[in-house]
């Protein structure tokens, strides 16, 4: 790096900042298929519709979370959406 003296100080050349890498939580989800394991819902494709009439494509996604479903050695992470959870939870807890 070349750094040089301007009105007696000392200014090295604008570096790149290091850029950080996405968390965890969303380098696993974006490798990971945007489907739910239990229902199989997953991404649906349709048209943004303005008050004019306007259509644009849109992406429409499922809301799934990451579930940690099992107990001991015997713990798995899946990936569900919301519905599937309340139905997990309604069956685990009663």
């Amino acid at each position: 790096m070349i750094s040089y003296i301007e009105n007696s100080k000392l200014v090295t050349p604008h570096r790149r900042s290091t850029l950080r890498p996405p968390p965890r939580s969303l380098r696993v989800t974006k490798n990971m298929a945007m489907k739910c394991v239990n229902c199989g819902k997953g991404v649906q494709y349709g048209h943004h519709v303005s008050h004019a009439k306007n259509r644009t494509k849109r992406v429409f996604k499922p809301n799934l979370k990451r579930v940690t479903l099992g107990k001991g050695k015997d713990k798995k992470r899946i990936m569900l959406c919301t519905k599937c959870v309340k139905q997990v939870k309604r069956k685990n807890y009663k």
